[in-house]
């Protein structure tokens, strides 16, 4: 990290720190966090150490052509709000992210606060889809305040140190012939985590801002 990434990332994670502690007084209900990535169909076990002279289990070695799908999740700490996984013949673009993201999680949010009177909080990372004119109008326009994340910062983004590795994680040994399976498991394992787990991820993300922002923006892996 530079200097200058550096210091931007203690800037924003005071900023972030701020939201969060205000979040907090809800706790975790109206602040949502979203990202996407990419999941396997196929995670076979580590290799496991065997005496010399026994045969090995053979496992299937991945490469980009591996089959895997795009998966994005939007959570607060009371629920998780949103799972899509996008079909492998479309693109993400900014009409993909409205549509498949930014609207049925406003559509979700709307059926649950009909009388919604405040702003609920969205923390996105500034990819392109993210920072174009189309997605920042509909969110200036709906009821949606973005709060950014900065960049090379996966120490306190709440996907990158719980979400996916623990996803990945728990799907370990399994092969989904199909994408069906695949969305199943996927859908199961996030509809098991507990309201107090997620509110747990949010006070471990609040930890990890303040560190951030008590520091020389150094990682705090």
């Amino acid at each position: 990290l530079t200097q200058a990434q550096k210091g931007h990332r203690v800037l924003l994670a005071k900023q972030l720190l701020e939201w969060l502690n205000f979040a907090r007084r809800s706790e975790y209900e109206f602040i949502l966090t979203s990202d996407s990535s990419l999941v396997l169909y196929s995670y076979p076990n580590a290799g496991k150490w065997a005496p010399k002279g026994t045969p090995r289990e053979e496992h299937e070695r991945t490469t980009v052509a591996s089959l895997k799908s795009m998966l994005t999740v939007i959570f607060s700490g009371k629920k998780v709000w949103l799972v899509d996984f996008l079909p492998h013949e479309i693109k993400m673009n900014s009409h993909v992210y409205i549509d498949r993201v930014l609207g049925p999680t406003m559509d979700a949010i709307e059926d649950v606060y009909p009388e919604l009177d405040r702003e609920v909080l969205l923390h996105i990372d500034n990819s392109p889809v993210h920072n174009s004119r189309m997605s920042r109008s509909y969110v200036k326009d709906s009821s949606l305040y973005r709060i950014e994340h900065p960049a090379y910062s996966p120490d306190f983004l709440p996907s990158d140190f719980w979400l996916f590795g623990n996803l990945n994680e728990s799907m370990k040994g399994w092969h989904f012939q199909e994408q069906g399976q695949l969305e199943n498991f996927v859908r199961g394992w996030l509809a098991g985590q507990s309201e107090a787990k997620l509110r747990s991820v949010f006070e471990e993300w609040r930890d990890r801002c303040h560190a951030v922002a008590n520091s020389d923006g150094s990682y705090i892996f």
